[in-house]
């Protein structure tokens, strides 16, 4: 057995021999010293007080500051950024050229904008009104049927392009 103190229920220390129990000395002491203190309602150290909170003045007062900056650095005037209007459109002198259609039927006859025309008139048609168009609006349609010998379309590609036609586009006639 080993000496030692111990607290007793009135909160006194008091001599008392100790059995070896496998537990420390130091350790016991500690733990019916805490078991002592949880008796007593009443101690100093455990008396009944609102839970711990958080707090947000600190909080609030940083959020204040910062809003203040803000407000601060925020420009009073809109930045002026120069804008200039469109001019305004011209008067149309003259309405957009109409779309040209060149239909080829099986047996080879022309046809511009339903309107027939021969081969060899295409040419001087084609290039009188290619003259009067600006160059983005120089584009021709070529309606042809699926069975039609190739070599006859490249013939009015090659027409079409002679005459200033700066755009070609194919379209097959489903007869």
């Amino acid at each position: 057995m080993l000496p030692g103190w111990f607290v007793n229920q009135s909160g006194s220390l008091r001599p008392e021999l100790c059995r070896s129990s496998g537990v420390k000395h130091s350790e016991r002491l500690r733990s019916e010293s805490r078991q002592t203190a949880l008796d007593k309602p009443n101690s100093p150290e455990h008396s009944t007080s609102a839970p711990p909170t958080i707090n947000v003045t600190p909080l609030i007062d940083v959020l204040l500051v910062l809003l203040i900056i803000f407000m601060v650095i925020q420009p009073q005037k809109e930045g002026k950024l120069p804008v200039r209007a469109p001019a305004p459109a011209p008067p149309a002198t003259h309405a957009p050229p109409e779309t040209l259609m060149l239909t080829v039927t099986g047996e080879f006859q022309l046809a511009l904008n339903s309107k027939p025309v021969a081969l060899d008139e295409l040419l001087p048609l084609l290039t009188e009104l290619m003259d009067h168009r600006s160059t983005d609006a120089r584009t021709l349609f070529i309606k042809a049927p699926r069975l039609i010998n190739y070599d006859s379309v490249v013939l009015l590609i090659d027409l079409a392009k002679g005459s200033g036609v700066a755009t070609i586009g194919l379209v097959s006639d489903e007869i």
